[in-house]
């Protein structure tokens, strides 16, 4: 048997999506070239698309990083991320701005999900991970979903196998994760709060408790469990 994941960065980590929900965000049409103005790149202008729902921003069209400014949320895509800490800085970076141009002040709901990936060698490694997740018998399980709380944030998993789109076409399971707190009844969180929220969702993530739930869904933890 494989033995444990003990860190995070012995899973690939595949795209990042990070998000805040707001009340009352049309201004983005009005104000949708100051918008596009603050994601310049010295002077060459970025990539944009624009409709009466969402304006959508690369500092370049080979970018591999993307913002969505909608009227309900502020959404970023990498699609390449290197490190949760950089996610951060970047993804703030930009918010800080665009929050300020739409004068949002409430938040209603902040969001991060990730794509872990972990390669296994063939597919009977695979069908042994998803027999862990499951007691059905003679059935091919596509994915499995499910829930839980950690640390007042609401974490949903979702793991699934997929086939690396390369020479040697490796097989690999996926542990897709979206962790987030919702603000409701009017018990909103200012902006300035919106980092706070996202280092503590990186912290669940570093965690043993977020590790120790990755080696359960790969059963590489299963002779640990009464610990």
């Amino acid at each position: 048997m494989k033995r444990e994941i003990k860190k995070l960065n012995e899973l690939g980590h595949l795209d990042s999506f990070m998000q805040v929900n707001y009340l009352r965000g049309f201004k983005f049409i009005d104000n949708a070239g100051e918008i596009v103005n603050k994601f310049y790149l010295s002077d060459e202008e970025p990539f944009y698309k624009m409709t009466q729902r969402e304006l959508i921003i690369k500092e370049k069209i080979s970018d591999l990083k993307e913002y969505k400014i909608t009227v309900n949320n502020l959404w970023y895509h990498d699609a390449e991320p290197q490190n949760l800490g950089n996610l951060i800085d970047q993804f703030l970076l930009k918010s800080d701005d665009v929050l300020k141009i739409l004068n949002i002040d409430e938040i209603i709901r902040v969001g991060w999900r990730n794509y872990f990936v972990y390669e296994i060698k063939d597919v009977n490694e695979k069908n042994r991970i998803f027999s862990n997740l499951s007691q059905l018998k003679d059935c091919e399980l596509l994915n499995v979903s499910f829930k839980k709380n950690i640390k007042d944030f609401t974490c949903f998993f979702n793991v699934k196998s997929a086939e690396k789109q390369n020479e040697n076409k490796k097989l690999a399971i996926i542990i897709d994760v979206d962790c987030f707190q919702k603000y409701e009844n009017k018990n909103f969180i200012g902006c300035n709060e919106i980092g706070n929220k996202f280092k503590n969702i990186k912290e669940i993530i570093y965690s043993d408790i977020f590790l120790d739930i990755v080696n359960q869904i790969l059963g590489l933890n299963m002779n640990n469990e009464s610990k």
